[in-house]
């Protein structure tokens, strides 16, 4: 799959059940367990919640730490399981530079969270406002995964 090209504008209004939770070192592991409960509701279990609880734990650590949302700033995780796929987004108040695939180094220790949720996903992009804030959205296949 591949990114689509960053949207500039107005950010969407968060979807109904949006999370907001504070940042910080450990917000990774409090949205996944939100996030977790939000899809036992849902009835949403197997490798597509894996899979969802790993990009959001991606999306939130991309967060933390390239936007530096400590714990006195908020970040907004949304998951919403449509009929054919997992719409997940992560918002939080941006970076200088605009979220992007980095190109493969296998010397270099992370850097990969982005080409893991491209892997996953049928698509992603990055939405940014005027002011910097920046949301980043996947839609994960309820069926098989893309190839």
């Amino acid at each position: 799959m591949s990114q689509t090209t960053a949207v500039y504008g107005p950010l969407p209004p968060p979807a109904p059940g949006a999370i907001s939770l504070a940042g910080g070192y450990d917000a990774p592991a409090r949205a996944r367990r939100q996030v977790g409960s939000h899809l036992e509701r849902n009835t949403l279990s197997g490798m597509v919640a894996t899979d969802a609880l790993l990009i959001v734990s991606e999306l939130v650590t991309n967060s933390v730490v390239h936007a530096n949302s400590d714990a006195r700033k908020t970040l907004v995780v949304e998951v919403t399981v449509l009929p054919n796929h997992v719409r997940i987004a992560v918002t939080d108040a941006g970076a200088s530079a605009e979220p992007r695939m980095l190109p493969v180094d296998l010397t270099r220790s992370g850097g990969n969270g982005l080409r893991l949720i491209d892997n996953l996903c049928q698509s992603w992009g990055v939405i940014r406002d005027g002011t910097g804030a920046t949301r980043v959205w996947c839609e994960l296949p309820l069926g098989e995964a893309p190839l």
